[in-house]
């Protein structure tokens, strides 16, 4: 059970009275809107860079049926469904690998080649949601007292449970304003299931929710418009049944009710049998009672004569069930109550029904007419209001329609306004970290472009000043044009061959200088030079050749023996990179022991002048 604060805990037993055992969950009303979904920055982005629109594939695994929903997010919070299909398969457990081939099938089918595709599904497994308020603290902040508060009213291990909150926004509580937050928790096991089944199936799942949160994606993105009004949602299913309160599109309240088909079904068996001695009536079994029941909706099959409870008619029938629907009526009412009385919120002006025998409109008119409230069936594939079909048409029949309701919910999910057992709050935290890397880099990358536009504009008037320069400096050309001739050049062509002729004359005189001196740059502290010859080319017998120039250097290297090699590949290197020396050659390379300085290696080089 719920513990609301100081609230819940003095109506414990109110709440006991009510449900009697049964799971129930108290919610919190919810005062604050859904935020948008894409803040500015998000949509600057969306207009210099293009994106695909998403599309999500909402997959409601059923008991014998496999139901699929291919809907696409359009801008402005519009949505658009591209398919929907049926798939009924025999009942198995779903993690045979039998069952796993044929959801790939499926999956395949309906999906098409496309790999950019979020898929959700629901998790059958029990879920605890719990609404709690929360006192105001900073956003950091809010993941730790959620934790704590949650913990405190039930006990759950981290190791074995997926533990995750959805922030609703500000309310107003004995005067003091707080923070309500939808907290839940799941087996961490029937999780990694499900993800195990998608995998199995060749299919990364991207999110996975329970019902009611995919009965909140229908009224927070407008698929079914509340009109700000507190809405419900009563799904009656074999076993139990459950109720949902939606505000301003938020969930608020869910409780599970053990009232179910079956139960109706049993209310129907007794009194048949226990009329059989006033009419002639067969014993009627649950199979029998079942098919009498669904025989009242026109989309079953009537009773044949042969058939249990022919001789029926339609209010009979309907008297007998009575007493198991009244009692349903009873628990939907005290949970209307409790939410309006106790927790002071606006009453529910509206209901959608659900179920396996949602089409029996008397049934439905009934129920509406005790609770006192407009009811309605939950279609969300109505062609008549339902703006997002597109060219998709739905089934003609409602009994056809109604079974999509979660998958309906589940294509309409996303990470910024469905929970999700996949992507924790702790995902979403490190989500917004790299979000805000990449919002600074982007703005380092505008203020980087920014300064580069600057400096182009800065060298575009640069160019165009000189240009000016230029061109003045030419007009200044033209005035002062001196007539070049023959003699003219010859002069010019004299002087530049004896301005030659002296370089050459120069470069002769301070070669052996600058031999020396490149050496010296050259060779590092641990070389020592021993002694150099130098061949410059002075004495040449035939005038007509250049004599070769040449180096020879004889020298020592010192340091560690088993790298003196190595030392003089180097050093080698850095002869032959010299502009004045060129293809070094070794004459001598070999270790020797000097007394002072030990094992030395000593080289003979031979380098030839530029």
């Amino acid at each position: 059970m719920l513990s609301q604060n100081d609230e819940i805990s003095s109506t414990e037993k109110l709440l006991d009275a009510i449900r009697g055992n049964d799971p129930a969950l108290v919610k919190t009303p919810v005062i604050s809107t859904l935020s948008p979904i894409t803040s500015g920055f998000k949509s600057y982005l969306a207009k210099i860079i293009p994106s695909k629109e998403p599309v999500t594939v909402g997959v409601d695994i059923g008991y014998t049926d496999l139901r699929l929903v291919k809907i696409k997010q359009l801008p402005d919070r519009k949505w658009r469904l591209l398919d929907y299909r049926c798939m009924p398969f025999e009942p198995q457990p779903k993690g045979t690998p039998e069952f796993a081939n044929f959801l790939k099938s499926a999956l395949t089918e309906f999906c098409g080649p496309s790999k950019r595709l979020n898929i959700w599904s629901i998790i059958s497994a029990a879920v605890d949601v719990r609404h709690i308020r929360i006192p105001r603290v900073s956003k950091k902040q809010v993941a730790n007292v959620v934790y704590w508060t949650l913990k405190k009213e039930a006990l759950f291990d981290e190791k074995e449970t997926v533990f995750d909150f959805d922030v609703q926004g500000d309310v107003i509580e004995k005067g003091i304003r707080k923070i309500a937050v939808t907290a839940y928790t799941a087996p961490k096991q029937g999780v990694e299931e499900i993800k195990s089944l998608f995998s199995k199936s060749g299919f990364t799942l991207t999110g996975i929710t329970i019902s009611p949160f995919a009965l909140q994606n229908l009224f927070r993105t407008g698929w079914i418009p509340t009109f700000d009004q507190t809405v419900a949602s009563l799904h009656i299913g074999h076993d139990w049944s459950r109720i949902d309160i939606f505000s301003r599109g938020s969930l608020v309240l869910t409780r599970g009710i053990k009232t179910g088909v079956n139960s109706i079904i049993e209310s129907l068996m007794e009194g048949v049998n226990e009329s059989k001695k006033e009419i002639s009536l067969s014993p009627m079994d649950m199979e029998q009672a079942r098919k009498a029941l669904f025989s009242l909706s026109p989309a079953f099959p009537p009773l044949a004569e042969e058939d249990a409870g022919f001789q029926l008619k339609e209010q009979e029938i309907f008297d007998m069930i009575r007493p198991a629907v009244d009692r349903l009526v009873r628990q939907v009412e005290r949970t209307f109550e409790h939410y309006t009385v106790t927790l002071g919120n606006e009453s529910v002006g509206k209901v959608y029904i659900s179920g396996a025998i949602n089409t029996y409109t008397p049934l439905v008119d009934y129920i509406g007419d005790q609770l006192g409230v407009d009811t309605n069936l939950f279609d969300p594939l109505d062609p008549a209001g339902i703006p997002f079909l597109g060219a998709v048409t739905p089934p003609e029949s409602v009994t056809e329609r109604t079974p999509f309701v979660p998958a309906v919910g589940l294509a309409l999910s996303d990470n910024t306004h469905t929970p999700n057992l996949i992507f924790t709050h702790k995902d979403k935290e490190k989500q917004a970290s790299i979000t805000r890397i990449n919002r600074g880099i982007f703005a380092a990358f505008i203020l980087f472009a920014a300064i580069c536009l600057g400096i182009f504009w800065h060298l575009e008037n640069s160019i165009d000043q000189k240009k000016a320069t230029i061109a003045q400096l030419q007009q200044e050309m033209a005035q002062y044009s001196p007539r070049v001739d023959q003699t003219l050049i010859l002069q010019m062509a004299a002087k530049a061959k004896k301005n030659q002729q002296s370089l050459k004359e120069n470069s002769k005189k301070f070669l052996a200088m600058a031999v020396v001196g490149e050496l010296s740059t050259l060779t590092p502290s641990n070389i020592r030079l021993l002694s150099i010859r130098a061949y410059l080319g002075n004495v040449i017998e035939d005038k007509n050749k250049e004599a070769e120039k040449n180096l020879v250097v004889d020298g020592i290297i010192l340091g560690d023996y088993r790298r003196l090699e190595a030392f003089l590949a180097r050093y080698m290197m850095r002869l032959k990179s010299s502009p004045i020396f060129s293809s070094p050659v070794i004459q001598k390379s070999a270790l020797e022991h000097y007394d002072e300085e030990g094992k030395v290696l000593h080289f003979t080089l031979k380098l030839k002048l530029v």
